[in-house]
């Protein structure tokens, strides 16, 4: 309050007040329009009429949801409806507050009550559609568990499939579970390889194929191991869509490096057609996802780039043109096939190594796999089997009743970069506990110098050497940008700062290339430092515990081709017990490390 006065002088009227509140509301000066509509609401107190308190009120609430207050935008918007039931904008704005508190289906009462007063209101009417599209995705999901929750392959597992409107379908602890169990095992709906890979890696498993083995000699495009070769599921599939794949690369029109989207589309519509099946995967126990759980995820049609769907449609289009069919006779199949690339959006799963997951390999649509929900702390990770099977495995112990939650994006960024990338890729708005905390992010923006504005300038110049270094082609130069960039910031940047971790992973990336194994042996233990100062070191490091695992892989690459076993054996043993629990003790690549090490 000092603050106003100070600058306009003593406001002698509630109305005086409110006028400035609605001048700093429209200059986007939020925090001031508050205040100032607060002391607007303690002097009309002393005078009375209701509807001008409700406006005020109803002005308060505004600017609340403009700082992203829900709570105190729902309470002032009620309150404003006490005062005056007529109060429309006030309905809206408590209808807007619910829905971002997750409560949509109560949002869409209040609309519905507001359309009876008001039934031409057209910003009410929009709300009403998108709200209620939630609301009917919300049905679908609850309808989905309720149908698949008494599921004998989900049974076998120790997560059992729940729903709430808060959390929608998750993953609960049917018990206390221990770090490394496996949690759920999924086969895809469908799964295809990426375009450099085609020949290399097994067109079923995406294991690595021995050389000697044959390409097919009719699309030219696709080899099988000599397990998945034996499989009538993974033959048959390719079968079908072998002549579809020679005429699809013999068209001189066609991209030959950039195939992928369009020979899924092509997997998604014959299984659609029934000309195949699902893609099944050696091994038990197993969850088979199937086409109905693909088309029950979640699209968020209205959030999807209306220039994407119209793509998505021409896709669709030439995709049946390509299968024979005319899609003009079949707008159900279009708008279906739409649905599953809407789909893929938001909930396909990059298949890569955990040890070099840069190196992607292709990608896969596992429905019961998206279903386990994201947390910035998560308590499961995944990764896949020697099969091609999708596996999640608990981080750490996750009491019976608790969800079992993974991680959508790198969870080491800050705040801001999460929230915006989570919002950008998976449309929503993560209210997890490192999130809502205001020391989630420790020290990953924390300045040691005494001087801020010199502070600030270091940093912002640190990041336009990162920047550079980003850019640059010569591995060398970049290299010894970056450990200037390191030397300016040190001692000014906090050592747990999140650019000392960028340049760090940066340079150790590069330092590989280089077989600079030296450089990694100083740098991956310094990234590490960072990665224990944010999130603890033990069980609490498992937070992060595939990036931990990978970085201790390479420490351990680099101390072997340096000839020094001592430090070699103490970080391999250092990295087993990791990825014993991120990839489960059986998993293919930890027999494999274990024979490396030796």
């Amino acid at each position: 309050s000092s603050g106003i006065n100070a600058e306009y002088g003593e406001l002698s009227s509630y109305m005086s007040l409110k006028d400035k509140g609605n001048s700093f509301f429209s200059k986007g000066e939020y925090p001031k329009a508050i205040e100032a509509y607060s002391q607007a609401i303690t002097q009309h107190n002393e005078d009375g009429d209701k509807n001008e308190l409700s406006v005020l009120y109803c002005n308060r609430s505004a600017a609340f949801l403009k700082v992203e207050d829900f709570v105190n935008a729902e309470k002032d918007a009620k309150t404003s409806i006490q005062l005056d039931p007529q109060q429309i904008k006030a309905r809206y704005r408590l209808a807007v507050c619910l829905s971002k508190l997750g409560r949509p289906r109560e949002a869409k009462d209040i609309l519905l009550q507001a359309l009876k007063s008001s039934p031409q209101n057209q910003p009410i009417v929009l709300l009403l559609g998108e709200i209620s599209e939630v609301v009917d995705e919300l049905d679908q999901r609850k309808s989905y568990v309720e149908l698949q929750r008494g599921s004998p392959a989900l049974s076998t597992f120790p997560v059992l499939l729940a729903y709430d409107d808060v959390r929608g379908r998750c993953f609960l602890a049917k018990r206390d579970i221990q770090p490394g169990e496996l949690l759920m095992r999924i086969a895809p709906v469908v799964k295809v390889l990426e375009d450099k890979y085609l020949t290399t890696r097994c067109n079923s498993c995406f294991n690595l194929v021995d050389s000697s083995k044959k390409v097919c000699s009719d699309c030219k495009r696709a080899i099988f191991c000599d397990e998945c070769s034996l499989s009538p599921n993974f033959t048959s599939i390719h079968k079908t869509e072998c002549l579809i794949l020679k005429q699809l690369f013999s068209n001189p029109n066609f991209i030959i490096s950039d195939s992928r989207d369009i020979r899924l589309l092509i997997r998604l519509a014959l299984l659609k057609k029934g000309e195949i099946t699902e893609h099944q995967v050696n091994g038990v126990p197993v969850v088979q996802d199937t086409l109905s759980s693909a088309m029950a995820l979640s699209t968020h049609p209205s959030k999807i780039d209306k220039l994407q769907i119209q793509s998505f449609q021409m896709a669709a289009y030439n995709t049946l043109k390509l299968l024979g069919d005319n899609p003009e006779k079949m707008p159900q199949f279009v708008s279906d096939l739409v649905t599953l690339q809407s789909g893929f959006l938001s909930n396909a799963h990059e298949i890569s190594s955990v040890l070099y997951p840069s190196d992607l390999w292709g990608i896969g649509l596992f429905p019961t796999g998206a279903i386990f929900n994201h947390c910035c702390e998560p308590n499961a990770a995944f990764s896949v089997d020697r099969y091609g099977a999708l596996c999640f495995h608990s981080l750490r112990v996750i009491k019976a009743g608790n969800e079992a939650l993974a991680q959508y994006i790198d969870v080491f960024p800050p705040k801001q970069e999460r929230q915006h990338q989570l919002k950008q890729t998976y449309f929503f708005d993560c209210k997890c506990t490192r999130c809502s905390s205001p020391h989630g992010d420790g020290n990953l923006l924390s300045f040691i110098g005494k001087n801020m504005e010199e502070c600030l300038k270091i940093e912002d110049e640190g990041y336009r050497i990162y920047d550079s270094a980003q850019d640059c082609e010569d591995n060398q130069k970049a290299i010894n940008e970056i450990e200037r960039g390191i030397k300016m910031i040190t001692g000014t940047l906090h050592p747990h700062n999140f650019l000392f971790a960028c340049f760090y992973r940066l340079i150790i990336g590069l330092a590989i290339k280089e077989n600079d194994w030296k450089r990694c042996t100083k740098y991956i233990p310094l990234l590490l430092e960072v990665y224990y100062g944010l999130f603890g070191e033990g069980e609490k490091s498992m937070v992060i515990g595939a990036e931990i695992g990978r970085r201790l892989f390479q420490l351990w690459q680099a101390w072997k081709k340096l000839g020094d076993v001592e430090n070699a054996n103490k970080t391999a043993i250092e990295a087993t017990k990791v990825l014993k629990i991120v990839l489960g003790p059986d998993h293919y690549l930890l027999s494999i490390f274990r024979l490396q090490i030796e």
